[in-house]
């Protein structure tokens, strides 16, 4: 039941039937048969796959360009690299944390050498198919970075368990891990920040545009006239989703252009205005959005 929930939730998901019969083979080897797991486990897989090649749902034959796998090294080196930083990072200062704590070096027992194993497969296979997207989202380390968190757990355990830490000096490491944790609030602060003011432009943006479009008639056209501004262009706002974001909120069938365009137009599918159709024309100044004049 709930490897179907997660597939009717994520995309990532199709990878968990593999992930879980590894997790089974290395952690519990002796119980079940491993070909009766392996049903079970691709039974709501299937279905789901029916269930999506019967719907209007993208596939990799039919998803937009900046949806479809990409193998190209610079693409997939860049990608392995971030995601590696968003999914392992914070669980690495974790570690070094307590290897300074205890003055030990992280090791790998025996007790806990196959499950690190198992979450070694689970944070590789959670990026096995975004690694390969053009498009880009931190939300894509959410899935295989639970992988990373049970395997620091377990490393920070056996350390744990090598100095036979009282009860005493595990408060005081897990003080120390929290005020680090909290020391690093103004960073995240700071790596976040410059996605907020852009949310913010957009919710004025189409505050403004949303009577006007209203006014029009399916077909018709808005331009909207771009700056050079980190924080408040339409471009940053909206990327190539100005037509479906204006829909959204007008509930008219019209169709937007940013001049100039978003650096991955072509890729996304979209055509440029003829120059004498009619449109409706908005400008952006500081932040300010308003109506150009005919």
């Amino acid at each position: 039941m709930f490897l179907a929930a997660a597939l009717g939730s994520k995309e990532e998901a199709i990878v968990l039937p593999v992930i879980l019969l590894a997790w089974h083979r290395l952690l519990l080897e002796r119980a079940g048969n491993p070909w009766r797991v392996a049903a079970h486990l691709a039974t709501p897989l299937v279905a789901y796959l029916v269930l999506r090649f019967h719907t209007g749902a993208f596939t990799p034959a039919s998803a937009p360009s900046y949806y479809q796998f990409s193998f190209a090294p610079l693409s997939v080196l860049r990608n392995l690299f971030e995601y590696a930083d968003r999914g392992a990072t914070l669980f690495g200062i974790a570690l070094l944390l307590t290897a300074a704590a205890y003055r030990l070096k992280p090791a790998i027992d025996d007790r806990h050498r196959r499950l690190i194993e198992a979450c070694a497969v689970w944070f590789v296979g959670g990026y096995v198919l975004t690694v390969f997207l053009p498009i880009r989202s931190s939300l894509y380390a959410v899935f295989p970075s639970i992988g990373a968190a049970i395997g620091c757990g377990a490393i920070v355990e056996t350390m744990v368990m090598r100095v036979g830490a009282q009860r005493a000096h595990l408060v005081r490491l897990g003080a120390v891990m929290a005020a680090v944790l909290l020391s690093l609030v103004p960073i995240y602060r700071a790596r976040n920040g410059r996605y907020v003011e852009p949310a913010r432009f957009s919710e004025r943006a189409l505050r403004t545009i949303e009577p006007y479009a209203a006014a029009l008639t399916a077909g018709d056209v808005i331009v909207l006239h771009d700056v050079d501004d980190s924080t408040s262009s339409f471009v940053g706002a909206f990327g190539t989703f100005a037509s479906d974001a204006v829909r959204l909120r007008s509930g008219r069938n019209v169709f937007v252009w940013i001049d100039p365009p978003p650096r991955d137009w072509r890729l996304a599918g979209l055509r440029r205005p003829g120059a004498n159709q009619s449109h409706v024309a908005f400008g952006v100044d500081k932040g300010r959005v308003f109506r150009v004049p005919r």
